[in-house]
């Protein structure tokens, strides 16, 4: 009986021994299983398929296995019934068998970036009704045909950059009634796909940088009227329709307030086309091969507070008004463009909102201290990396530089230095240099009245104080001149007196006493006279 019970024990210990082996035995190698959180992490665990043993699938939230090799997602994945996030990123993946991940419910995120995925069809996101976030990111992709997201109808952000899509079906986003976001960057569109777009209404984000594309026609972005922001760096864009941003009503897009055109091929500003987008608050036209900036040419953009200019290769003038009227500007980049020699000194007028402008970089050698007149309320100003020409023209500067000097701008404002061609000063730092020596004529205007500076000009206070001496003379000859004061009456008087006195002296010598009442005589005369 007590070898039975023994032999019942030893069954018992062994099965549990079983059991608790299993459960660490669920767990793949390389993956860590976080039961009470839900989170499943096999990621880079050299997996060769989706695993099919896993402590409870149906209570896993998360479960992330990029860096693997899988290859297909096929009925393995079925068991995972409660996930809200699959990252299958970084795998070998070109078949998602279809309907397999419709019974996650739940599924909030859905990621499959860089795989080898070329086709989709309308099964494949089949009953997926709480995805919000599809990331497709780096794959295999041509085109897209038909309703392939028509389940999606909660989705909220697509990811299809970087594929090679030249096209997509005109009903390819059919059912995306709730999409806000949207990349399509790094792909071969050669023209925009208006069509497709039709079917997103409620868009704010569009991403169409990095295609070839070449030509943004008349209403290329028509329905698109909640658009916030598009993007469209980096295409061949040669020609922007002055309608390219209107609606087929004549309406223009009248929430878009950010517009990226960097790494184009215009070359000229798009007045007609942006002018029309009264919304706008940022506008990027950096690395066009624009060569000059031409007066009024962003006139109508009330609301831009952002405006970048940048390494544009053959910019080299902007010209008086080129920004006037821009109310709303804040900050103005012009910076690294290599044959950019003339800002105009009336090209800032009318903005009064200006605190940031950034001008490093180029090869400026003067500016017009008009630029900055009036201009107390600008935190950031950068003149670094030019070759300044450190003559009278440019003496404002050196008190401007002055009077913001402080521990915070310390090493941007040391950087402004003259250029080594200079005649005066090469390379020396504008901010230290000794404006005595420049040898002006007439004081170059100065922004700052009062600089405490290292190497003030006493000539100014040596003209104050002979102004002074001047007018004091002026003054009072009017006053001699009004009250007729003889001022020489005296001296005549003292000249006769000395003359008389110098002839009674030698009479003296000559006849002694005898003269005495002569000189009395001459005395009472010079009195009298």
């Amino acid at each position: 009986m007590a070898m039975r019970a023994c032999s019942i024990l030893s069954v018992a210990v062994l099965l549990g021994s079983l059991i608790c082996v299993r459960g660490a035995i669920d767990c793949p190698d390389r993956c860590i299983c976080n039961v009470k959180s839900g989170v499943y992490n096999c990621e880079n665990a050299g997996l060769r398929s989706i695993p099919l043993t896993m402590p409870k699938p149906d209570s896993v939230k998360e479960l992330l296995l990029s860096g693997n090799m899988i290859s297909f997602v096929g009925a393995e994945i079925q068991p995972y019934t409660n996930l809200e996030v699959l990252d299958l990123s970084f795998n070998h993946i070109n078949l998602i068998f279809d309907s397999v991940l419709g019974g996650a419910k739940n599924l909030r995120v859905l990621k499959l970036n860089s795989n080898r995925l070329s086709y989709i069809n309308p099964k494949t996101f089949s009953g997926l009704a709480n995805l919000t976030n599809l990331e497709l990111r780096v794959n295999d992709f041509m085109r897209l045909e038909k309703s392939v997201f028509q389940d999606l109808g909660k989705l909220v952000s697509l990811d299809l950059s970087r594929n090679d899509i030249l096209s997509l079906h005109k009903d390819a986003f059919l059912g995306l009634s709730s999409l806000l976001t949207l990349d399509l960057s790094g792909n071969e569109f050669e023209k925009v796909p208006t069509e497709a777009l039709m079917d997103v209404k409620a868009l704010k984000s569009l991403m169409l940088s990095y295609n070839p594309i070449t030509v943004l026609p008349s209403h290329a972005f028509r329905l698109l009227r909640a658009l916030n922001k598009l993007s469209l760096i980096g295409n061949k864009i040669k020609v922007i329709s002055e309608f390219a941003f209107h609606g087929k009503d004549g309406s223009e897009l009248p929430k878009l307030q950010y517009l990226n055109l960097k790494n184009n091929k215009l070359t000229r500003v798009p007045s007609k086309a942006i002018n029309s987008i009264p919304s706008l608050e940022t506008l990027d036209l950096s690395i066009n091969p624009i060569d000059m900036l031409e007066p009024e040419a962003f006139k109508g953009l009330d609301s831009l507070k952002y405006l970048s200019l940048n390494s544009m290769p053959k910019l080299q003038v902007v010209r008086s008004y080129a920004f006037s009227d821009l109310m709303e500007l804040e900050e103005l980049e012009i910076h690294s463009n290599p044959q950019l020699r003339l800002v105009e000194e009336n090209a800032l007028l009318s903005t009064p909102s200006l605190t940031k402008l950034v001008l490093y970089g180029n090869k400026l050698s003067s500016l017009s201290d008009n630029l900055l007149i009036s201009r107390d309320s600008m935190s950031l100003i950068d003149f670094r990396d030019n070759p300044w020409d450190c003559s009278c023209s440019l003496e404002w500067m050196y008190y401007y530089l002055w009077s913001r000097l402080n521990n915070k701008t310390r090493l941007q404002i040391e950087a402004v230095k003259c250029g080594m061609d200079s005649s005066n000063f090469p390379g020396q730092r504008i901010v230290y240099l000794d404006t005595r020596n420049l040898e002006c004529p007439t004081a170059a205007t100065r922004l700052n009245p009062e600089p405490q500076a290292k190497g003030f000009d006493h000539r100014i206070m040596v003209g104050i104080i002979a102004a002074c001496v001047c007018f004091s003379v002026i003054i009072l000859v009017v006053i001699l001149y009004k009250y007729k004061v003889d001022v020489l009456k005296p001296l005549r008087s003292q000249i006769r007196y000395r003359t008389h006195k110098d002839s009674v002296s030698e009479a003296e010598i000559a006849g002694g006493e005898e003269h005495e009442p002569m000189a009395q005589v001459i005395q009472v005369e010079c009195v009298k006279t």
